[in-house]
């Protein structure tokens, strides 16, 4: 029987590791990347869009809560997953609609016909608002039409983003027109100003 002395045994493992990471390099990673990268994203947002709207419901954590605004058929507020901030700070803040039974709002892409949700802001001066992550919609045909939108409640998030100079203990009131089209037998246009202080 052949014994293996320290040296060589070290330069066999050596051998056998290289191998082993030039195999996952060349075979195993590209097999598998292509099926882990779409579900990344779809993972991330599937998590903000569970995440937001539970902690909407324990303002004893520190999320914001505004007053809600209740329209013709749907509440809307404003919501955010912190109530304070610092200087530099980036968080999420949502756009939330409860809708009334048998009512939706639009899709981003809103299909043959219909009106997305949108916000106006009025911010302090370098604090910014980007654009709504728009949850998966659902189909929703109308006669021959094919539209997509929501149901019962969407939240939709967006990054609120301040300065590095914006003052310590200074606070934060996130004010926006918000504005949608809601539809049931007929589409009726809605809006409320919404306002966040943190």
């Amino acid at each position: 029987m052949g014994l293996i002395a320290p040296e060589g045994r070290l330069r066999e493992i050596g051998l056998i590791k290289s191998l082993a990471t030039l195999l996952a390099q060349t075979l195993v990673r590209p097999l598998v990347r292509p099926l882990v990268r779409p579900l990344v994203r779809p993972l991330v947002l599937v998590l903000v869009l569970v995440l937001v709207p539970v902690l909407a419901l324990l303002p004893a954590t520190g999320v914001a809560i505004a007053e809600p605004v209740k329209t013709g058929h749907a509440t809307a507020e404003i919501i955010a997953e912190r109530a304070g901030v610092v200087p530099g700070d980036q968080f999420l803040g949502a756009l939330k609609l409860d809708l009334q039974d048998g009512w939706h709002v639009y899709w981003k892409n809103a299909g043959d016909s219909g009106e997305s949700p949108e916000i106006d802001w009025s911010l302090p001066t370098g604090v910014t608002a980007g654009p709504f992550s728009w949850p998966a919609p659902h189909a929703i045909p109308v006669a021959t039409l094919m539209n997509y939108g929501y149901e019962h409640q969407v939240v939709l998030p967006f990054e609120v983003k301040l300065p590095s100079t914006y003052k310590p203990g200074d606070k934060l009131e996130l004010n926006g027109q918000a504005r949608w089209l809601i539809c049931s037998d007929v589409c009726v246009p809605e809006q409320a100003k919404l306002s966040l202080q943190l």
